[in-house]
């Protein structure tokens, strides 16, 4: 049995490339598929969207499709992803392919804008208690502590209700939340955007 040590979360799926066993592995944490031999070697890597989970072949196996989650967690509030990246499988092992690469092949959706109407906020710009937010989260799913996810996500929205930006947040959120810190930029990032359009969305339903 072939162990890899990765420290993102794995799914992991055996493809023949030429007469010659690759496996493919998608790494969650990090937002890459990675191409490894059987006996361990990684060969190659490609960067997908945010948190991708699943992976199927084209019926002719020229192209891996990849779905990206958005979500690192199930219990994450916040709406998930609804790319997919497509890797042109025979360009891989034995090199590495950028985003750019494959967007040269049209094999890349264009990054759908953000939408940036004005927010109904508070006056006040001041920061949420992010421990209140903490303590004031449901228990997570071991029922070991608080669940931190959540918790950043209410107060991410509070920040956006006090009208924060998506990137004053987000820097904020790292310095705050021990999640953000171990699961990074992209984490926070996430996490923030998520939180703002759910505020833009409540601002909506209120001028309606």
């Amino acid at each position: 049995m072939i162990r890899l040590r990765l420290s993102a979360m794995l799914v992991l799926l055996a493809i023949s490339l030429f007469a010659q066993s690759t496996l493919a592995v998608v790494e969650k944490k990090a937002g890459k598929v990675g191409f490894y031999t059987m006996e361990g070697q990684r060969t190659g890597e490609v960067q997908t969207g945010a948190f991708p989970h699943e992976m199927v072949y084209s019926p002719d196996r020229r192209f891996l499709y990849v779905t990206d989650n958005s979500m690192l967690w199930m219990t994450d509030k916040g709406e998930g992803g609804n790319t997919i990246t497509i890797i042109d499988v025979a360009a891989v092992p034995g090199r590495l392919v950028t985003p750019e690469q494959l967007e040269a092949l049209g094999l890349v959706a264009p990054p759908e804008p953000m939408r940036a109407r004005p927010l109904r906020v508070s006056t006040s710009r001041s920061w949420p208690d992010y421990q209140r937010c903490v303590q004031g989260a449901p228990m997570n799913n071991s029922k070991t502590g608080r669940d931190v996810s959540r918790a950043d996500f209410m107060w991410c929205l509070m920040a956006a209700q006090r009208g924060h930006s998506i990137e004053e947040i987000a820097a904020r959120l790292m310095e705050l939340s021990t999640k953000a810190q171990e699961n990074g930029e992209q984490y926070a990032r996430l996490t923030a955007e998520n939180a703002w359009a759910a505020a833009d969305r409540g601002n909506q339903r209120s001028r309606a």
